[in-house]
């Protein structure tokens, strides 16, 4: 397997569809890959959109993070993650469609580069003013 997407979520509801959807959409022009969604108990109705997705797209596994620390929902997908290239993403993130075939490109002329990165477009949760601040950083 070329690539392994791993994402950390809790009460991502508003923003998991528009994510999933985008990285969707950036995997066609990739071999071969996982999804691998890790969910540290989300009460807001992201579980059933994982069970949705991970029903629809073959590639999509959801696990569940019972410790909801983000460090060990990384660890834990990244032990079960099948792919050459691990890439670590965000739900309040769209990501652009050529997005992991431009970073596997990038490592494989540089295989110096244990790391490398591109923009994304992060998503605000809120309309207040610290939300959107965030957002735009």
């Amino acid at each position: 397997m070329l690539l392994s997407v791993i994402i950390p979520v809790y009460n991502e509801r508003s923003y998991i569809e528009r994510c999933l959807d985008s990285i969707i959409r950036s995997l066609s022009d990739i071999e071969s890959y996982e999804v691998i969604v890790s969910d540290g108990g989300s009460t807001d109705g992201t579980k059933e959109v994982l069970s949705k997705y991970e029903s629809e797209y073959q590639f999509v596994k959801v696990m569940e993070n019972k410790k909801k620390l983000q460090v060990y929902a990384l660890n834990s997908m990244i032990s079960v993650s099948d792919g050459e290239y691990i890439v670590r993403c965000d739900a309040h993130a769209i990501y652009p469609r050529a997005y992991f075939k431009t970073l596997i490109s990038v490592l494989k002329e540089n295989p110096g580069y244990g790391n490398v990165g591109l923009p994304v477009d992060t998503v605000s949760s809120s309309a207040n003013l610290i939300s959107t601040a965030i957002a735009i950083n």
